[in-house]
């Protein structure tokens, strides 16, 4: 008898996720009812509509203008134009074509109206402005958009087309502060000191328990001095090195070593007289590795930066700082050498200015860290509408945010341009009527604008892909980038702009900064003999990035805390409208963002205390002169400097460039 055999189950189809759908056709319409909509009243006005042109865009929200014939102005008469009678416009939707819209404006002209209306999926996400943001680290850039789509509720929700939703886009690599390569450079520079070449002429001048320094005590400096620049002490630390080193072996004579004398019971041995628990002779004698094991300690051994919280940490009395470390119990000895030390320290940083960018800030420490990138719809307390948020979102990295057929789009061309092409296009067809491209010398051709006959009105969407054949060399894949059309008169020819792929950009680098911030070891933080800066984020000592990312993460948050409303968003409007200095050179405010950027932040017609404690911040983290606050408008009131390969510039009370007056211009440009 034959084995039974067990039929397979059919595999169920696993349902395509809804923001990978593609966007749904409209449903075409032979009937073109225009009819205005509220909530309790339906006004159709199709009788009174002349034209109506409609426009997409692959970043822009789709719109319609409806040319109303209405001689005597009665439309602004109707109930439902203003509901309330407050004299403004209501919110009014409009149903065309299957699709609804927003009316957006109104414009009287002498016999009728032009109503501007937009898809109502952009109309939606207009009516959300609280403050959002995701970190980069927890969600990709899509999925912060459609987090925010699918937050939106009227109308039953949006639908979406973001096929690239989990896809972990690449990170721009963030640019190391100038401050850390240059002290890469430094210490390389310092490592062919070596051997006393350090001292040049100064040698002569160096001075060890009060007699002349010979070439073993110079070459013993000079070794540990390389060592301590090379780890990052400050001058005071090196000084309080050179005042042990003096103290237990005049310098690193042999006698005192006992390189020389491997006599039974002699256990300390080196520059710095170290154990064997410091490790082997080979190490306690080379004075490199003992100068870093009295400065980072060894083996467990904690040495000054374990015994005192840094290498810049030196404010008290540096005998017994240095006893603490050697467990000496002779704080007084090694305390009689600190002016002769001095001395010696400054000799020897005069000959090796690479050597070291530390002062004697004793009290404070250099801390370097990268900024976690956040999503963002807005900084702070800046109210930005999520539709133009999502708008800057897909800006900044190329990509793209439409709303065409009540669908929100947000995609790469990478994406777009894999789709399966909707339509063929070549110029011997009938509903070809014409087809003009041009081509650039050494460059493909980019655009080409298409006047097509249409199926229907929504035959071709924003982001769709077609087909050029037989008209080398542009024949292939296109992407729609653009509809223009009057479907009520213009007998379905509608104007089509179609583009070649662009490359999208990198997702932008985070912020690595370096600043100096006070010591725990320390009550008060100086630089440079001087009181440092006091607010939160510490002077800076080095930035970087693009400076648009400079004045958004660091710049705008000071304005901000002092009462300025300000944002990146607003920036960028700004800037866009900003033209060239009043001597007609190229302004920091019309960028690129990538080379230059500026921001002007006030919030008064006249100088206010915000503004004046905004630009003395300013002045303090970025280590420019502080501007005078009794300033009526003077031509003195700018303040320059460079930080990190940056050119910056402070203008603030002050007529130069133009009226200053009445905000604070902080702006930055590379090189």
């Amino acid at each position: 008898m034959p084995a039974t055999v067990k039929a397979k189950k059919a595999k169920k189809k696993t349902p395509l996720a809804p923001w990978l759908k593609l966007p749904a056709r409209p449903e075409a319409t032979i009937e073109q009812t225009v009819r205005l909509y509220t909530k309790d009243q339906v006004a159709d006005i199709t009788g009174r509509v002349r034209d109506l042109r409609r426009d997409l865009g692959l970043d822009d929200a789709g719109t319609i203008t409806i040319d109303v014939l209405d001689p005597v102005g009665d439309l602004a008469e109707f109930e439902l134009i203003d509901q309330n009678e407050d004299e403004l416009l209501d919110g009014i939707d409009i149903r065309w074509g299957s699709v609804w819209w927003r009316i957006v404006r109104l414009e009287r002209s002498d016999d009728g109206w032009s109503v501007i209306a937009e898809d109502r999926a952009a109309a939606y996400l207009r009516q959300h402005k609280r403050p959002m943001k995701a970190s980069r680290n927890k969600q990709t850039r899509a999925a912060f958009i459609y987090q925010l789509v699918l937050s939106v509720k009227a109308g039953g929700g949006i639908p979406v087309y973001i096929p690239e939703l989990k896809d972990k886009q690449k990170i721009a690599k963030a640019e190391e502060p100038e401050s850390i390569t240059t002290a890469k450079r430094k210490a390389k520079a310092v490592e062919s000191s070596s051997g006393g070449s350090g001292w040049g002429s100064a040698g002569s001048k160096v001075k060890v328990k009060r007699a002349s320094a010979n070439s073993t005590q110079l070459r013993c400096l000079d070794l540990a001095l390389t060592e301590a620049a090379a780890v990052g002490a400050s001058r005071r630390v090196m000084i309080a090195m050179v005042m042990c080193v003096t103290q237990e072996t005049v310098a690193g004579l042999p006698q005192y070593t006992r390189s020389n004398a491997l006599a039974a019971g002699v256990t300390h041995r080196g520059p710095f007289q170290q154990s064997p628990s410091y490790g082997s002779d080979a190490d306690v004698l080379d004075t490199r590795k003992a100068a870093r094991a009295f400065l980072l300690g060894v083996h467990g051994i904690p040495g000054w930066k374990q015994k005192h919280g840094s290498l810049h940490s030196a404010a008290g009395n540096l005998g017994q700082m240095i006893d603490q470390v050697q467990v000496a119990g002779t704080p007084s000895a090694f305390g009689q050498w600190e002016g002769e030390a001095t001395k010696t320290v400054d000799l020897w940083l005069g000959r090796n200015p690479n050597a070291t960018s530390t002062t004697d800030a004793a009290s404070t420490k250099v801390e370097t860290y990268t900024q976690q990138f956040a999503f963002k719809t807005s900084d702070n307390d800046e109210n930005v509408n999520w539709w133009d948020a999502t708008g800057q979102l897909a800006d900044d990295v190329k990509w793209h945010r439409w709303a065409a057929g009540n669908t929100f789009g947000y995609a790469s061309d990478d994406e777009l341009i894999r789709g399966n092409p909707v339509l063929h296009l070549s110029r011997d067809m009938e509903e070809v009527k014409a087809m003009p491209w041009t081509w650039d010398v050494r460059r493909e051709a980019a655009e080409i604008t298409v006047t097509l006959a249409l199926a229907d009105e929504w035959q071709l969407l924003p982001g769709m892909t077609v087909m050029v054949d037989d008209e080398s060399p542009v024949d292939g894949r296109w992407i729609v980038e653009k509809i223009s059309d009057s479907p009520l008169t213009g007998g379905g020819i509608a104007e089509v702009t179609l583009r070649r792929r662009n490359a999208k950009s990198l997702e932008p680098a985070s912020v690595i900064v370096q600043r100096e911030v006070k010591d725990k070891a320390s009550k008060k933080a100086t630089i440079g003999g001087a009181a440092s800066y006091t607010g939160k984020r510490g002077k800076l000592t080095s930035i970087s990035g693009t400076p648009k990312s400079i004045i958004d993460t660091i710049v705008l948050p000071v304005a901000r805390k002092h009462g300025i409303n300000v944002s990146a968003a607003s920036v960028t409007a700004a800037n866009g409208r900003h033209g060239p200095t009043v001597n007609g050179t190229r302004s920091m405010h019309q960028g690129p963002p990538s080379v230059a950027w500026a921001a002007d932040m006030s919030n008064g017609e006249h100088p206010t205390p915000q503004m004046d404690a905004l630009a003395n911040e300013l002045a303090d983290m970025f280590g420019l002169k502080r501007l005078d606050m009794t300033s009526t408008g003077g031509s003195k009131q700018i303040s320059n400097g460079t930080l990190s390969g940056y050119r910056l510039q402070l203008i603030y009370r002050s007529t130069t460039g133009g009226n200053h007056y009445n905000h604070v211009h902080f702006g930055l440009a590379k090189g």
